[in-house]
């Protein structure tokens, strides 16, 4: 039977319940918010396919809805869901699982049965704006890793500091031990440097041999 697992997912959309001939119930279920670690996205809540296994279990209207949608009698469309659940079950027995594409996986664990039922991502009104996060985008600032950014910044400061400041500090050092090193070889250790006034000697007077009345005629 083609389209199955699409007649599946429509059904469980109008009844929300579904009742496999000889198969098991599949229905649907609330689910809170999960992180996909794969993709990296943070999924809203929604409903998820779970499933009851029952090989005894007897056709609830699942059988009608493909026949009028698939144009096909009842009996047919019985005779071919048997069928399926036949091969699931001898799969099941040979592989130890049953894939259903697009609504979950059956395995057998241990002597039991497990099932990992698929999310149905349409717009539920209970949910409304609660939508998928994707955890990759809030990493990113205009397209590049916010953490590669903050990491570039840090690179930076760390060559203008090596290029800039270790040269500055080099330099005031170096300044320093000269300096110091032109006053000890000016003053030795120990000296003591004191200030003196140097008294400037008078001139002797010198004679000219013209009698001082003389020179004051000329």
């Amino acid at each position: 039977m083609e389209n199955l697992s699409l007649h599946i997912l429509n059904y469980l959309r109008i009844y929300k319940e579904l009742n496999f001939s000889r198969w098991g119930t599949f229905y649907l279920k609330n689910t809170g918010a999960e992180v996909d670690d794969e993709f990296g996205h943070i999924l809203p809540p929604s409903l998820c396919i779970y499933f009851e296994s029952d090989f005894f279990e007897k056709d609830g209207g699942f059988a009608g809805y493909i026949s009028s949608v698939d144009h096909l009698t009842k009996n047919e469309v019985l005779n071919s869901l048997h069928n399926i659940s036949g091969v699931w079950k001898d799969k099941l027995t040979r592989e130890g699982r049953v894939s259903i594409e697009n609504v979950g996986v059956l395995f057998v664990d241990g002597e039991g049965l497990t099932f990992f039922g698929e999310r149905i991502h349409d717009v539920i009104p209970e949910f409304f704006g609660l939508e998928e996060i994707n955890l990759k985008k809030i990493k990113t600032e205009n397209g590049r890793p916010i953490a590669s950014h903050q990491s570039r910044a840090f690179n930076d400061f760390i060559l203008y500091f090596f290029l800039l400041i270790i040269p500055l500090l080099g330099i005031l050092i170096l300044a320093y031990s000269v300096k110091d090193t032109l006053l000890k070889g000016k003053y030795p250790e120990g000296s003591v440097i004191k200030n003196s006034t140097h008294r400037i000697p008078e001139h002797k007077h010198i004679s000219t041999g013209v009698p001082e009345n003389t020179r004051e005629g000329f």
